[in-house]
């Protein structure tokens, strides 16, 4: 599990090698295809770009936060497809806002073994308000039950037999965690520790490691 944007690229990349037929579904609340940013190609807002200039399939979800450049790379790639949380999670849109209607849709656009990265700031900030760049709106409930919704994906491989999408997970990170001073029911770890000296900027409260 990564903690750390970037750091996901390297395990993805280290996966698809063993695995050619990688699908990457990204639970976010950013599109994460530009470019560059901040003149950076590595950067947090531009890795899955980088995915995709790997060739790999990507199936994102949640998306609410996105950049014009980054929706004419979803129109020109023909090997990204985005759900957007306009469109699964508002009432009266296509999916009325039932996770039962646009999870079957999700799991359908995913192809072979699936690395799934989950952005925590794809849930609704108000679950997970120790973000470093949270976003309205976002994948609601409890964390528990959008856990119990990804696992109850299913697929039909060759054999023809019902499965679980997490039959064929092959890795999983869990990214953008900021720890805050309060609340402190939302500051909570994803990752595993890190064996790293945590520094706290009084100003800004932004953590950096040594």
């Amino acid at each position: 599990m990564t903690g750390n944007i970037p750091a996901r690229l390297a395990a993805i990349r280290a996966h698809a090698r063993c695995y050619p037929d990688l699908c990457v579904v990204q639970i976010d609340a950013h599109g994460d295809l530009r470019k560059a940013y901040g003149g950076n190609p590595y950067s947090h807002a531009s890795v899955m770009a980088r995915v995709v200039d790997d060739g790999l399939p990507l199936v994102q979800v949640g998306i609410r936060s996105i950049s014009s450049e980054e929706i004419d790379c979803i129109k020109d790639t023909g090997r990204i497809t985005t759900f957007f949380a306009s469109d699964i999670l508002d009432q009266s849109g296509p999916y009325e806002g039932k996770a039962s209607r646009w999870v079957p849709d999700v799991v359908k656009a995913c192809r072979g073994p699936v690395y799934l990265t989950f952005d925590c700031d794809g849930l609704d900030a108000s679950l997970v308000p120790a973000l470093g760049t949270p976003e309205p709106g976002g994948l609601g409930g409890t964390i528990r039950s959008t856990r119990d919704s990804l696992g109850q994906w299913t697929w039909y491989p060759r054999d023809g037999h019902q499965r679980n999408c997490s039959d064929r997970r092959v890795c999983r990170s869990t990214i953008l965690y900021r720890p805050i001073d309060l609340p402190h029911a939302g500051t909570y770890q994803c990752g595993p520790p890190r064996p790293l000296k945590r520094h706290t900027l009084p100003v800004t409260g932004q953590a950096s490691y040594q």
